[in-house]
């Protein structure tokens, strides 16, 4: 029995081919020719410099931040501006926080006093009435007036307390020259004062500080003194001894040897001070 042929085996499937993800990012777009564009009268603006070679989406970008920033700008008035310019844009300042506004009216500003001037000086309410009204024009907010208020407080405190150290030393010195005479000098020089200008002389001097000027003080004490001697002012002082008291006491001091004044009693406790006292007496004596 013959034997019936067999087929062949098919042959395996070829394999499919491998699929690979690439990795590589995809090319750029290329630039947008988008400068021609731009209108002839504004191709030459540097603005389009930074720009080139970029696509049109960012030049898109930088519109839209820019048009953004105009939005929210406030545009300053010229030189030449009216008022009502300046206010309105006083008013959109004031909108947007960056200045403080005004008070309604001069009597709504809330101010304190200077509360460091010296005793002897006084604060002027008519005075800052007249301010507060001056600066309500100007347009100065609360904070602005208050700051000058104390700024003015800190000045005159300043200033009167230097005029009142000098006023001191000045009436120091004259002490120091007159010695025992300082106060009869100054009595004679405020009635000599009186006596050609009245009270009302003596006042202003005072006011304008020249009470204690020693040049002041010292040429009306020399008018006063004439003016004692011949009568026309009193020239006793009292509490204040006269030539011939003082000469009674120098006799009397130098009559006596137990006193502290005598050079036999140098060294004890008290002998300065008695020769400086008995020197007093001698100006009394022969310069008053």
């Amino acid at each position: 029995m013959a034997e019936t042929p067999t087929a062949p085996a098919p042959a395996p499937p070829a394999p499919a081919p491998e699929v690979t993800q690439s990795t590589a990012a995809p090319p750029a777009a290329p630039a947008s020719d988008w400068a021609k564009d731009i209108p002839k009268e504004y191709a030459n603006e540097a603005v389009w410099s930074r720009f080139q070679g970029k696509p049109v989406g960012e030049v898109l970008k930088a519109y839209a931040e820019a048009n953004r920033f105009i939005g929210g700008a406030i545009k300053l008035p010229g030189k030449d501006a009216k008022p009502d310019e300046v206010a309105a844009l006083k008013t959109k300042l004031v909108g947007a926080g960056v200045i403080e506004a005004p008070p309604a009216s001069p009597d709504a500003y809330q101010v304190t006093p200077p509360t460091n001037l010296p005793e002897n000086a006084q604060w002027n309410p008519e005075g800052q009435k007249a301010f507060l009204q001056n600066a309500h024009k100007l347009g100065l907010s609360q904070t602005q007036v208050q700051g000058v208020l104390a700024w003015y407080g800190d000045y005159m405190g300043s200033t009167l307390k230097q005029e009142g150290m000098a006023q001191e030393e000045a009436v120091g010195k004259l002490k120091t020259e007159w010695g025992p005479l300082f106060e009869k000098k100054v009595t004679l020089a405020s009635r000599a004062i009186r006596e050609v200008g009245g009270d009302e002389a003596l006042q202003l001097l005072n006011s304008r500080g020249l009470g204690n000027d020693p040049v002041i003080v010292k040429m009306f004490a020399a008018i006063g003194e004439q003016l004692a001697e011949d009568h026309f002012i009193p020239g006793h002082v009292e509490g204040v001894l006269t030539s011939e008291d003082a000469r009674s006491q120098i006799n009397k001091i130098m009559n006596d040897p137990t006193d502290l004044y005598h050079g036999t009693h140098a060294g004890k406790p008290g002998h300065a001070e008695r020769v400086t006292e008995v020197g007093d007496l001698f100006r009394l004596a022969y310069q008053g």
